[in-house]
């Protein structure tokens, strides 16, 4: 140890101070990692801090009859070399003093006192308002009411209960099982955004949030803690409850500490099994009811309260079960230390690890939290500025503003209190970083693929169509039998059609009959009656036309094949109904949907489409096409069901009377079938690849964005 280590320019201002620490603070040991830390907390402010074994040393010595001077020479003396310097020990005082823990003699004047007490407000201000996504309210103190249901509850229950909780959520899932289709059909429908749904869900959310908050109180009180504090968090927006767990923190077992994280978590889950065996008994608005159940207690513990990333009930959950307490401060601590020596510069706030394995956990968990809050926050923002537009953009620029203005806006005031050569060196690499980041984005080109099943199919030509509801009078040619192109297959008459032509033609007689005696008698009247009869014949020639437009023929030669297992002759057809088909023997087709986002690479370029196919000995070869038709407007409708996930396909979609609806809007595509070839049976599936060329990061990036404001702007 350096004499400029040891020794301090500010020693002069505590070393007559006599420290000790409040009556009311209580001292708990934990084991991290199997390194000791003890655990000072203050009864009458709640205040908490955490403190190593050697600060703990000089700890014991903050008896308020020694001087700050004394202490560190006692040290100097038992400890040696591994004794804390002046500013260490200087540093120990200023934390313990600014968590309210310490007592010191009167040199402390009032102003200091009350500097300290405004500071600590805003801090608490600061915690509880500064986030836009959760903020906090306290309401009330709920010991009493904690401790009344406590007692209540019998002792020792935790294994019983435990038990019985893991015997409910194996019997509910167990019993979920055998209807997950029917569970799946249910959700798909869409129907949560109704009136009834919502209310639902605004009733039955905070019941839930309550029993989840009750559950961490009910398990800090049978453990010996407090819950002094209970609010409101507006958590996104929506209200919340909360309790102040933070008493946990004093248990000596980090499997108590767990449980307590855990207790919301637990409850919630177990709500949603109940809710799933009652969903399974129950029809009507109860069965609504007990799946929205089911979706608020797994839906909100997987994405916020049991989700480590964020600063929930899981990340305590996961930092006591690492044993690294601080995880998040800990990990970014860390990270910016390693950044800045590999920088060169000074580490101002060196992190003390336990093991290689601490190191790891720092790493991994700084880097996808940071990277997963940010990209949380600013979806969010997305989400409410579809709604509210101005308090999206509000919080997009808050997010901007702290997640990442202001942490470029401190590394670069760190940079700027280093040496010269330091700072050379650092604008050198981010200068050599931004230009190599943005010649790779604009110039390298990169591959672009999108792969997609396809179904082999007939030619359009070849599917018998109706275009206007009929019935079937009379069928020409026996299903099953071979046609040439232009054969007629059977008459689709439509009744309205052919009343029409007979009503026209009974119109033409009768003036015909008028006309014949007024030729002499009244010739403007017969000339009249001339014109009337050209008008209707017109109309009636039209009608013909159409009825006669009913008589359905062969498109292509083939076999004539019947859509269904019911006779055509005498069935009615609905509009854009497929009656059958004439299947050729090797003319084939490929029906293919892509989704908008994939459409996009393949209007603006596509520079090859080839055809996957399993050769005879297993083989996989590519066989060249072409696109010969797509619809210019994507629809809710496929060629197939077979696309979907009702026949095995990708798209999710849902069964209507009116045929298969797909969930999202896509674009019907057609490829000719590859020459050279073999044939393939109808229905079959293909694998089919569109090569699009090159294009760079920054032009998928233009796309992409392109492609979401658009989807956006429909909804």
């Amino acid at each position: 140890m350096t004499d400029s280590s040891l020794f301090s320019e500010h020693w002069y201002r505590v070393k007559g101070l006599m420290p000790a620490l409040a009556p009311d603070v209580r001292v708990v040991r934990h084991v991290y990692r199997l390194q000791p830390s003890y655990i000072l907390r203050r009864a009458s402010t709640r205040s908490w801090h955490r403190i190593g074994l050697s600060a703990y040393e000089l700890l014991a010595q903050f008896n308020g009859r020694r001087t700050v001077e004394e202490i560190w020479e006692a040290g100097l003396a038992s400890q040696g070399e591994a004794a804390a310097s002046q500013g260490e020990l200087i540093t120990l005082l200023g934390q313990l003093h600014e968590a309210d823990l310490l007592v010191v003699d009167a040199r402390l004047d009032a102003e200091e006192i009350l500097g300290r007490r405004d500071r600590m407000r805003k801090r608490d201000s600061g915690q509880r308002f500064m986030n836009p996504l959760y903020l906090r309210l306290r309401l009330l103190d709920p010991d009493r009411l904690v401790s009344r249901i406590d007692r209540l509850i019998p002792r020792h229950c935790f294994v019983y209960l435990a038990s019985a909780t893991g015997l409910l959520w194996v019997f509910a899932l167990y019993s979920l099982l055998p209807h997950w289709d029917e569970l799946s059909a249910h959700l798909g429908e869409n129907r949560y955004f109704n009136p009834v749904n919502v209310l639902l869900l605004a009733v039955l959310y905070p019941v839930l949030k309550v029993m989840h908050e009750l559950a961490h109180a009910l398990v800090v009180k049978r453990y010996g803690g407090e819950v002094r504090e209970c609010g409101l968090a507006l958590l996104v927006l929506v209200p919340n409850p909360y309790v102040d767990a933070s008493a946990a923190n004093m248990f000596a077992s980090k499997y108590q500490r767990m449980l307590v994280s855990a207790a919301g978590i637990l409850v919630e889950i177990s709500l949603a099994a109940m809710a799933a065996l009652v969903w399974l008994n129950s029809t009507g608005l109860v069965q609504d009811a007990a799946l929205s159940v089911m979706l608020i207690g797994l839906v909100s513990t997987l994405l916020f309260n049991g989700n480590p990333l964020l600063k929930f009930d899981g990340y305590y959950l996961l930092a006591d079960w690492l044993e690294i307490p601080n995880l998040a401060a800990r990990s970014r601590q860390y990270l910016l230390g390693r950044l800045a020596t590999m920088l060169g510069a000074s580490d101002d706030s060196p992190i003390t690890l336990s093991d290689s394995r601490e190191r790891w956990w720092l790493i991994a968990y700084g880097l996808l939290s940071s990277v997963y809050r940010v990209a949380l926050m600013f979806f969010i923002a997305w989400m409410i500025s579809g709604q509210y537009h101005f308090f999206g953009v509000l919080l997009a620029l808050h997010v901007f503003v702290v997640s990442l203005a202001l942490p470029a806006w401190k590394a670069v005031r760190f940079i700027g209190r280093q040496a010269q050569d330091i700072r050379r060196r650092v604008v050198f690499i981010v200068a050599v970083l931004l230009c190599l980041s943005t010649s790779l984005a604009v110039a390298l080109p990169l591959p672009k693929v999108t792969v997609a099943d396809g179904i082999v199919w007939l030619p359009e030509q070849a599917v018998l169509r109706i275009a206007q509801p009929c019935e079937v009078t009379r069928l020409y040619v026996t299903p099953g039998s071979e046609v040439l192109a232009g054969a007629r297959l059977f008459d689709c008459i439509d009744d309205q059609r052919r009343a029409d032509v007979l009503l026209l033609e009974a119109d033409l007689r009768r003036l015909d009959a008028q006309r014949a005696g007024l030729l002499l008698s009244d010739p403007v009247e017969h000339q009249n009656l001339v014109f009337e009869r050209r008008s209707i014949q017109t109309a009636y020639d039209l009608a013909v036309d159409r009825l006669q437009q009913m008589q359905v023929r062969a498109g292509v030669a083939g076999r004539f094949l019947v859509e269904g297992s019911v006779e055509l002759e005498g069935r009615y057809l609905a509009a854009n109904a497929v009656a059958g088909y004439v299947v050729p023997g090797d003319n084939r087709t490929i029906r293919l949907a892509l989704e908008q986002e994939d459409h996009v690479w393949l209007r603006d370029n596509t520079v090859k489409v080839d055809v996957l196919l399993d050769g005879a000995d297993s083989s996989r070869q590519a066989y060249s096409s072409r696109i010969t038709r797509q619809t210019p407007k994507a629809s809710h409708r496929v060629a197939t069901a077979a696309l979907t996930t009702l026949g095995g396909g990708d798209l999710p979609a849902e069964a209507l009377e009116e045929g298969v609806r797909v969930q999202d809007a896509v674009f019907d595509l057609e490829l000719a079938w590859p020459e050279n070839a073999s044939s393939q049976a109808i229905g079959s599936r293909v694998r089919v690849r569109f090569d699009h060329g090159s294009a760079t990061l920054l032009n998928r990036l233009n796309v992409f964005i392109r492609q979401l404001w658009l989807e956006r702007e429909s909804a």
